[in-house]
């Protein structure tokens, strides 16, 4: 990535590193401050814990997006950073990172001829991981909001999802 491309996403991600807790589920544990893989890890172990106890047949599904970054749809990160409350300014930025990027790939030694990649967060860019978790929101927002789904921790709890960056943990008990 050249020079002013790294010291652009770095004062990006330092204005978002205040606010990312906040707008993205404590579900989520990958990438944002203070939320640990030990977290999500201990949540499944209670999860199953609990179920065995009760004698409930319950089934954990673990999902991993292969690809995940590179599967990111670039007119969705940014409808769904819009409706998240991100401003034009921000939204301008995003936009000109990844407007006429290009990449090459190196087969066999030798440098291919340049590509303009039009899906997909930068590997390597320290703001990608925040895109990353950002874009997955709505998808977490629409499985919490299944009753169907989760495991029933009491009448009133139940823990439909968790999220390690791109591994998901889908209950149903």
């Amino acid at each position: 990535m050249p020079v002013e491309v790294k010291i652009l996403s770095r004062v990006l991600v330092n204005r978002l590193r205040p606010h990312i807790a906040k707008l993205v589920h404590p579900d989520q544990k990958g990438f944002i401050p203070g939320r640990r893989i030990d977290q999500q890890i201990m949540l499944a172990r209670d999860l199953h814990h609990l179920e065995t106890s009760l004698k409930r047949k319950g089934l954990v599904t673990f999902l991993d997006f292969a690809k995940a970054y590179d599967r990111v749809n670039r007119p969705y990160l940014l409808r769904v950073l819009e409706r998240q409350g991100f401003g034009p300014r921000f939204l301008a930025w995003i936009r000109l990172l990844y407007s006429d990027s290009k990449c090459s790939l190196m087969i066999n030694g030798w440098a291919q001829d340049s590509l303009t990649p039009t899906r997909g967060v930068k590997q390597g860019d320290p703001l990608s991981p925040y895109l990353f978790a950002l874009s997955l929101e709505p998808l977490g927002n629409l499985l919490r909001a299944r009753r169907d789904l989760g495991v029933l921790v009491d009448q009133t709890l139940r823990v439909p999802v968790g999220f390690f960056a791109d591994d998901t943990d889908l209950g149903l008990s």
